[in-house]
């Protein structure tokens, strides 16, 4: 289950456009199950934000306000690594229009 360590990720490319939000989150599921899958990750979380009420439901704070400039509604992921893992998931998440939040 995801923990106070998972890596949190907004995806920048589709905020304010719920149609393209709803489609990155089947993607971006596509990708995390695979390396989930592949026991390269504990587990991970694709929220869709669709405003303020959901943000406070979700309990992720304000980190995503660099990202989306308040815009709704946008995707909000959370990567929990494994204890030893040598993965580049920024990288990863990158590589899919994501921006890391929590760090």
């Amino acid at each position: 289950m995801i923990s106070q360590f998972a890596h949190e990720y907004v995806h920048y490319d589709s905020v304010g456009i719920l149609e393209l939000c709803r489609k990155i989150i089947q993607t971006s599921k596509e990708e995390l199950k695979k390396i989930y899958n592949n026991k390269q990750i504990q587990g991970y979380q694709l929220l869709l934000i669709e405003n303020k009420i959901d943000v406070e439901e979700k309990l992720i704070g304000d980190k995503f306000l660099d990202v989306t400039h308040g815009k709704y509604p946008f995707v909000y992921s959370l990567v929990q690594p494994l204890e030893n893992s040598t993965i580049n998931f920024d990288s990863i998440m990158e590589c899919l229009y994501y921006i890391r939040v929590d760090s």
